[in-house]
């Protein structure tokens, strides 16, 4: 569900029972994570059953911020960054491709610590990733704690004031084609490009 879609920033609701379809096949890690060349080519859906969030991505960063919202409260908890690849607008939605390794942070934005570090060495020694490529994942995120700590665009506080979900907002349904033409994407290795800088505004 869509709340803003600007040259800024896109923004997106995800309630709570909001469907969601994950790739079936052979699974093993640390994170159940699908295994190289063990996608069946078939999806099973899951409703999300998580807390109601908001995710905001600036569009050609590496990453989104993820904050789940406390509808008795009426505020959001904690900061979650999803490192991925920008998102690929598209026909029915946007395309991304996650990078593993997240950021966890305090109510305030004061990091906390990584998330999902087992799963990133896992994908190396398996060969899903190249220690090129993690390398990168890892460099990747170090410049987004440095933009997260200057608290400018999707880290500024009073962004999140104009983000809040609706409350009465109907769940949506996955468009017919929703799984047509997904964007070919590929991770980056830090020896053959440089990881994007933070921002110093």
């Amino acid at each position: 569900m869509v709340i803003q879609d600007s040259a800024d920033a896109v923004v997106i609701h995800q309630p709570t029972g909001a469907p969601t379809m994950r790739r079936t096949g052979a699974r093993g890690g640390p994170r159940n994570s699908m295994l190289a060349g063990g996608w069946d080519g078939g999806y099973q859906e899951r409703p999300w059953r998580g807390e109601p969030s908001v995710r905001a991505h600036e569009p050609g960063k590496p990453f989104s911020v993820i904050r789940g919202w406390d509808p008795q409260r009426e505020e959001f908890a904690g900061w979650y960054v999803n490192l991925e690849l920008p998102w690929a607008a598209t026909e029915v939605g946007f395309d991304s491709r996650d990078l593993i390794l997240d950021i966890l942070a305090d109510d305030d934005g004061v990091f906390v610590g990584w998330k999902d570090e087992e799963q990133l060495a896992w994908s190396v020694e398996t060969a899903i990733l190249s220690q090129g490529q993690a390398d990168w994942i890892r460099t990747t995120g170090e410049s987004v704690r440095t933009a997260m700590a200057i608290g400018t665009g999707v880290f500024a506080p009073e962004s999140w004031r104009a983000w809040t979900p609706d409350p009465g907002a109907v769940l949506p349904a996955l468009p017919a084609a929703w799984a047509d033409g997904p964007a070919a994407m590929e991770i980056p290795s830090v020896d053959d490009v440089a990881a994007p800088e933070a921002e110093t505004e």
